[in-house]
């Protein structure tokens, strides 16, 4: 844990109300610390979602890249020039490599011109002026989210280790998420970014990694299916053979996938439900931090008490909102984000307006 930051979980409760529009309140007692938050309780968590892994943090900039999507070509575009004359022909070599099968055999005929093959990238290419990048082809002899829309596509950490053209691509569950315009027909899982990076790029932060594995239930939202409670045993020992893989050295079956240095690290299970309120306490800082969600359509008004605070601080807001849920940003767009404002000096008690659909964060200073 840093040393300069402690954090503790408050006692809170909120009184129920019958009525939407009735002033909700909620009580937090910053005399009454309950325990010490564990630090991994706490930090920067990455889901693949808007292109974060393959077009975001994983340095590839060409998609589709084995051509395992589900229109093997999707991304690539040929064209015939001066005279030229050519074709891409994609086979298929199961035999010889399972899990990323397809490849492509171009055929050039042309005595004078050029057939190019281009690729367009994760919504372009980032290329700068001036900068020199090396193009690497992978050519074959003669002789390829967490919860997944269903269980089969899960993320399962196993298949996103080892060599990278091992790994087998998978369709990402925002592939078929959303109708058009919004919906990303080229979203796929390369795995070019598994969990042995994942752990790299923890180092490279200085932060515990925290893996979120599956526990045998795919996306509620989507097919909401679960596994067999005696088909369970998989996913158990999934978790167990990455404590292995972390902590085993190279005695055992799957210690050797990863350097020792990962030494530390914890399984975590998310739940996105509707959680509404929850606090804790800096006692280095003296803040009270009060996160509130309003998943309602409408605005809340809301009341928060602290018994056991003293003398007259300053607070602010910070809000996340854009009052329809389904707002988003887009490369072009930014059309939500969050905002600070002042809620001036308070006493033991402040009253606000909470937006529909946000997430309100509010810091009280205690000195």
């Amino acid at each position: 844990m840093l040393p300069y930051f402690r954090v503790f979980l408050l006692a809170c409760g909120v009184l129920a109300v019958p009525a939407l529009g009735a002033q909700v309140s909620l009580t937090v007692n910053i005399d009454q610390p309950q325990f010490e938050m564990a630090p991994t309780m706490y930090g920067i968590f990455f889901e693949d979602i808007n292109f974060a892994a393959d077009g975001g943090i994983y340095a590839e900039l060409v998609k589709n890249r084995s051509f395992e999507f589900d229109r093997p070509l999707m991304g690539w575009k040929t064209e015939a020039r001066g005279g030229a004359a050519g074709a891409v022909l994609i086979e298929n070599r199961q035999a010889e490599s399972p899990n990323n099968p397809r490849y492509a055999r171009v055929k050039v005929e042309a005595e004078s011109g050029t057939f190019v093959m281009t690729n367009e990238g994760f919504r372009g290419m980032g290329i700068h002026g001036g900068a020199t990048y090396d193009f690497s082809v992978l050519a074959h002899p003669v002789n390829g989210n967490v919860e997944g829309r269903d269980l089969v596509n899960r993320y399962q950490w196993k298949k996103t280790v080892g060599d990278v053209e091992d790994r087998k691509l998978i369709v990402n569950r925002w592939n078929t998420e959303f109708a058009a315009p919004r919906n990303a027909p080229d979203y796929y899982q390369s795995y070019g970014l598994g969990f042995y990076e994942y752990f790299l790029l923890s180092e490279d932060l200085g932060a515990t990694p925290l893996p979120i594995l599956n526990c045998g239930m795919a996306r509620q939202f989507n097919t909401g299916e679960v596994v067999a409670l005696d088909e369970l045993d998989p996913y158990i020992q999934d978790a167990l053979d990455l404590i292995e893989c972390a902590n085993g050295d190279a005695t055992t079956k799957w210690g050797p996938q990863y350097i020792e240095r990962y030494k530390e690290f914890a399984e975590a299970l998310t739940g996105q439900d509707s959680l509404y309120a929850g606090a804790v306490l800096d006692t280095v800082g003296l803040q009270v931090i009060v996160k509130v969600v309003n998943a309602a359509s409408v605005s809340r008004e809301f009341q928060l008490d602290l018994p056991g605070k003293t003398g007259t601080t300053a607070a602010r807001l910070t809000a996340l909102t854009a009052g329809d849920p389904m707002t988003y940003n887009s490369v072009v767009e930014e059309n939500i984000r969050p905002r600070t404002k002042s809620l001036g000096e308070v006493n033991n008690k402040l009253s606000l307006t909470l937006a529909p659909a946000s997430v309100n964060v509010i810091t009280v200073d205690l000195r």
